[in-house]
Formats: structure tokens, sequence, C-alpha cells
């Protein structure tokens, strides 16, 4: 159950989490375009073409109202990540890291990435270990709130 407050106005609405093998070109989109699903979240650039062609409605992105503008207090982050095993040499996964964040800054790479909304922003894998132990500390409470139980 999820307590939704827009303006004056507080609802209470019964969500259920659908776990689908990914968004695009995944089921979950086709459920959602074919009346299946009565809304999805998912990751902006899995959506934008179908949105551009009316086939759905983008409710929160940067082209229209965020969920906070439209009284929801939710915000969240995604990104891009890559990860390697365990066990890995440091100054492997530095050179790696190096290489990567040179790859998505050439100029066709950051302009395929901004067609699709997305910002380009390289971290270490330091920051991004940082990032994580926020977004879990974040996340905790209304996951735990919500009895949400991972089933």
């Amino acid at each position: 159950m999820v307590t939704v407050t827009y303006g004056n106005a507080c609802k209470r609405v019964d969500m259920h989490n659908m776990l689908y093998k990914g968004g695009a070109p995944g089921l979950a989109i086709n459920d959602l375009i074919g009346g299946h699903l009565p809304m999805l979240i998912n990751s902006l650039p899995d959506m934008l073409e179908q949105h551009r062609g009316g086939r759905l409605r983008i409710i929160a992105t940067p082209e229209v109202p965020t969920l906070t503008e439209l009284g929801i207090p939710m915000t969240a982050d995604i990104g891009i990540d890559i990860y390697a095993p365990a066990g890995v040499p440091s100054d492997v996964v530095e050179r790696l890291n190096a290489a990567l964040a040179q790859a998505v800054n050439t100029p066709e790479t950051r302009d395929r990435f901004i067609k699709y909304g997305l910002i380009i922003a390289p971290s270490s894998p330091q920051q991004l270990a940082a990032f994580q132990a926020e977004e879990l500390k974040k996340w905790a409470a209304p996951i735990k709130a919500s009895g949400y139980t991972g089933e």
C-alpha cells in the first residue's frame, strides 16, 4: 500500500511489484501498451520512443513535471553501472574505469545518451560504492514501511 499525496488530497493506492526480465523491448512495456498494467516504473531510455510515438504517456520525466512537482515526494536516481567479479586486481579495475570514462565521453556517445535523456557522469569505483551505500540507507525505511518482502 502506498500513500499518494496530490495537492490537499491524500489517497492510499494498492500497488504490487510485478517482476519482469527487463523493460525494453521486454514484456513489461508490451503489457503496459496492451493495457495489462496500469502503470510502469522504468528507465527513461526504455520508454522514450514509445512515448514519442504516442503509444504510452510518461508522467514523470524531464519533459513533464516531476513526481515531487505533482505532489508526490519521491526521487530516484538510476545509473548504468559496470561490475567485475570479486578479486579483480584494483589496477585492472582502475584501467577499465578510465577506458570506460573515455569511451562514454566521445561526441557520438554523448549525443546518443543525451537523445535518450541521460546524463553522462562517470565516477570511480569508490564513488559508486558510496552512492550505493547512501541509496541503501535512503530506501531501507520506505521499503520496510511498505511491507515489501521481495516475494
